[in-house]
C-alpha cells in the first residue's frame, strides 16, 4: 500500500517540477532579447551564417554574409556565448560590418524583448503545456494501466523539451544542456510506449532500438555535461546526435503502428493504431506541408511557423483519447475528419498569421521556423 502511495507521489513531483521549470525559464524569456545570430569562424573573421526574422539582429539589420567584429565591446572570438555555442545570445551591443563596406556600425539591443515579442514565443509554451496537461490527465483517469504510465512519462519529457526550446533559444543558463538531454532521452520513452501500447509488443526490433538509443543518449548526457563544464566544445556533435536520436525513436514508433494496421478487422489494436495514426497526420501535416516543404522547395512558408507548431498538439490529444476510452470510433470513417481537420488547420493558420502580421507579432507575413532542435 505505501509502495502505491509514493509511486503516485513521483507523479505528482514530476507535475511540480515540469511547472517551476517552465516558470524560471519563462522568467529569463521575459528579461532577455532573442538576438537570432548564428556565427562561424572563417580566417580569423566571425561571419554570420544565419539571422533569424524573429531575432533583434536582424531587425537591426544584421545579415547572413556580415562580419561581427566584437559583442559588448569584446572580440567576438572572446565572447562566452560565441565560444560555447557561436551565438551571440545575451548581447546588449554588436559591432559589425557589412560585406563590402569599409565602415563599422554599432547597433544598440534592447534591455528587455517587448511584449509583442514575448507573445510570439506562447505557441510553443502552450504546445508544451498541452503534452504535459494530456499526460497527466491520462495518468489520473487510468493510474493502473501502464500505457497510461509510460504516456505520462512520454509526455514529460515531450513537454518539458518544449517549454525548453525558447529559452535554449536564447542560451539562458543550462537551457540548451536540459533540452537536448531531455530530447535524447525522448526516443526513449517513445519506444516503451510504443512496445506496450496498444498491445504488448516486445519484439526483438524493439529491444534492439532500446538499447541503440540508450547507448546515443548516455554520450549524449555526457558530452553534455562536459560542455556545460566547459572540458570540450561540441555544440555540432550534439546537434547531430540529438537529431538522429530523435529520428531512430520516431522510425520505430510507425514502424510499430503500421505493423498494428495489418492486424485482422476485429482486432481493436488496429483501430488504435490508425487513430494514433491519424492524429499524427493532423498534427504534423499543416506545419511539413505548409512550412517544411516550401522552405526544402526554396520557397516561401505559406503560414507562420509558430501558428503551426500548435496542431502538433492534435498528438497528445489523440494518445489521450485513445487510452481513456474504451469504445472508439470506425477507423474507417476517420479519413473525412483528418481531410477536415487538414482543411481547417490551413484556414485557421492563415488567418492567425495575417492577424499577427497586421499587428505586428510577426515582422514578416510569411515567417520560416527558428533553427531549434526541438521541433
Amino acid at each position: 500500500m505505501l509502495n502505491r502511495v509514493f509511486k503516485r507521489q513521483a507523479y505528482y513531483i514530476a507535475c511540480a517540477a515540469f511547472v517551476i521549470f517552465s516558470l524560471v525559464y519563462f522568467v529569463g524569456i521575459i528579461n532577455q532579447p532573442y538576438v537570432g545570430l548564428t556565427l562561424k569562424n572563417s580566417n580569423g573573421q566571425w561571419i554570420v551564417t544565419a539571422s533569424d526574422p524573429h531575432g533583434e539582429g536582424f531587425k537591426l539589420g544584421v545579415r547572413v554574409g556580415d562580419s561581427i567584429l566584437k559583442i559588448n565591446d569584446r572580440a567576438t572570438g572572446e565572447y562566452h556565448f560565441v565560444e560555447k555555442w557561436g551565438e551571440a545570445e545575451g548581447a546588449s551591443t554588436i559591432e559589425s560590418r557589412r560585406s563590402g563596406q569599409p565602415t563599422n556600425t554599432i547597433n544598440k539591443i534592447s534591455e528587455r524583448p517587448n511584449l509583442m515579442m514575448v507573445l510570439s514565443e506562447m505557441p510553443l509554451v502552450i504546445l508544451g503545456f498541452v503534452f504535459w496537461i494530456m499526460g497527466f490527465i491520462t495518468w489520473f483517469k487510468r493510474p493502473f494501466l501502464v500505457q497510461a504510465r509510460a504516456l505520462f512519462w512520454l509526455n514529460w519529457l515531450l513537454g518539458l523539451a518544449i517549454v525548453l526550446a525558447p529559452a535554449s533559444s536564447r542560451d539562458l543558463m543550462f537551457a540548451r544542456e536540459l533540452e537536448y538531454i531531455t530530447l535524447s532521452s525522448v526516443p526513449i520513452l517513445l519506444i516503451n510506449f510504443v512496445s506496450v501500447f496498444p498491445i504488448m509488443n516486445k519484439n526483438q526490433i524493439n529491444r534492439f532500438g532500446r538499447v541503440i538509443v540508450t547507448f546515443m543518449s548516455a554520450i549524449i548526457l555526457s558530452l553534455a555535461v562536459l560542455h556545460a563544464g566547459g572540458i570540450i566544445s561540441s555544440f555540432s556533435i550534439l546537434r547531430k546526435l540529438v537529431l538522429l536520436t530523435m529520428i531512430i525513436g520516431v522510425l520505430l514508433a510507425l514502424w510499430n503502428l503500421l505493423v498494428l494496421i495489418k492486424l485482422p478487422k476485429d482486432r481493436p489494436e488496429k483501430n488504435q493504431a490508425i487513430i494514433m495514426l491519424c492524429g499524427m497526420a493532423i498534427g504534423f501535416l499543416p506545419i511539413v506541408l505548409l512550412t517544411a516543404v516550401p522552405i526544402v522547395l526554396n520557397f516561401q512558408p505559406i503560414v507562420n511557423a509558430q501558428v503551426s507548431y500548435l496542431f502538433i498538439a492534435a498528438i497528445p490529444v489523440t494518445w489521450y483519447y485513445v487510452i481513456v476510452h474504451k469504445y472508439l470510433p470506425d477507423s474507417r470513417r476517420l479519413l473525412g475528419t483528418t481531410i477536415a481537420f487538414f482543411i481547417a488547420g490551413v484556414i485557421i493558420s492563415l488567418v492567425v498569421s495575417y492577424v499577427l502580421f497586421i499587428l505586428n507579432v510577426s515582422t514578416t507575413l510569411y515567417t520560416a521556423p527558428r533553427c531549434q532542435d526541438t521541433i
